[in-house]
C-alpha cells in the first residue's frame, strides 16, 4: 500500500505547466541521467518528465520543471518501456540529473528566481 496520498480533488483536470522554451533547450544539451544503457555524450536529448509521487494523474504529464534532459535509451528506461533496462536506475540517479538539469536551466536564464526579474 502508498503512503503517497491520493491526489487531491481540486488538482484533477488541471493544465499542467507547459513551458516550451524548457523543452527546446533539451535539443542542445547531453544526458543528463547517465545511465548503463545511456546512448553516450553525443546523443541528442529531449526533456524526459518525472511521473512520481502524483506528480501526475494517468495520461498525464507534470509540469516541465519536473524533468530532466535524458536521451532516448534513459527515457525508455525511466519511462519503463523497456523492461529489462528497469533496474538500471535509482532515485539517487533520478535526483542527480534533476539537480544538474535545473542547474543547467537556471544558468541559461531558461527559469529564473523572483528576485533576477526584478
Amino acid at each position: 500500500m502508498s503512503r503517497v496520498p491520493p491526489r487531491p480533488m481540486f488538482q484533477k483536470g488541471l493544465k499542467t505547466l507547459v513551458f516550451k522554451p524548457a523543452r527546446a533547450a533539451a535539443v542542445d544539451q547531453s544526458c543528463k541521467l547517465r545511465l548503463a544503457c545511456c546512448d553516450g555524450p553525443d546523443a541528442e536529448a529531449n526533456l524526459c518528465h518525472l511521473r512520481f509521487f502524483n506528480w501526475a494523474g494517468m495520461a498525464e504529464k507534470p509540469a516541465d520543471y519536473l524533468g530532466v534532459f535524458a536521451c532516448r535509451s534513459c527515457h525508455d528506461a525511466v519511462d519503463r518501456r523497456n523492461m529489462r533496462d528497469v533496474s538500471l536506475w535509482t532515485f539517487q540517479d533520478i535526483l542527480r540529473a534533476l539537480g544538474e538539469t535545473l542547474q543547467c536551466q537556471f544558468g541559461s536564464g531558461i527559469f529564473t528566481t523572483r528576485k533576477e526579474r526584478q
